[in-house]
């Protein structure tokens, strides 16, 4: 291996371990949340939109359904009148209709389908939510220990038992695990 790839390589190494320790975890943390929050509402206000969307399109096909029938009655009362004419005018009207309708009723069962498939992704991406900010807030809890293991490290009197909590201790293996499946040391 040359001179010149070997010092490239230490030269990614270093830039890497540096930008590991300029990241602060806690407020990667609080952005990724904040950036589930926003898919969450993005994701709720596509559901409201076919919601409405799917209750007009309702109101739309109870609409031409009372028209139809309307006609049909004025079929026949054009019928007893003998005026063929005006009933084949109504019957190219309520074919028309039953036509729109069945667009409608179509559309209708897509948008149902939509909804479902919405509040299962919704459901999916409020429990991942939930589940991150549990871990955060396990995360800034630990981070608080470590905050005053570290001041007692500075010659702070220690804590009543003098050991390390839970969440600390879980938060050095999570920092060991990331060193770890970085290729570093932590």
């Amino acid at each position: 291996m040359g001179i010149a790839a070997r010092l490239l390589r230490l030269c990614r190494a270093d830039l890497n371990g540096l930008l590991d320790r300029m990241e602060d975890r806690g407020l990667l943390l609080r952005q990724y949340l904040r950036e589930m929050e926003a898919a969450l509402a993005d994701t709720r206000a596509q559901l409201e939109r076919r919601s409405a969307r799917k209750g007009q399109i309702a109101r739309e096909l109870a609409v031409q359904r009372h028209r139809v029938r309307t006609m049909e009655d004025d079929i026949v009362l054009a019928l007893a009148r003998k005026r063929e004419d005006i009933a084949r005018q109504l019957v190219r009207a309520i074919l028309s209709r039953r036509h729109r309708a069945e667009a409608l009723n179509a559309r209708l069962k897509e948008l149902s389908d939509e909804i479902l498939a919405g509040e299962d992704a919704y459901a999916r991406q409020a429990a991942a939510y939930v589940k991150i900010r549990r871990r955060s807030m396990d995360f800034r809890a630990a981070r608080k220990q470590t905050d005053a293991g570290a001041a007692a490290d500075r010659g702070m009197p220690p804590g009543p038992d003098n050991r390390p909590g839970d969440a600390a201790v879980e938060l050095e293996l999570i920092r060991h695990k990331e060193a770890f499946v970085a290729g570093r040391r932590p």
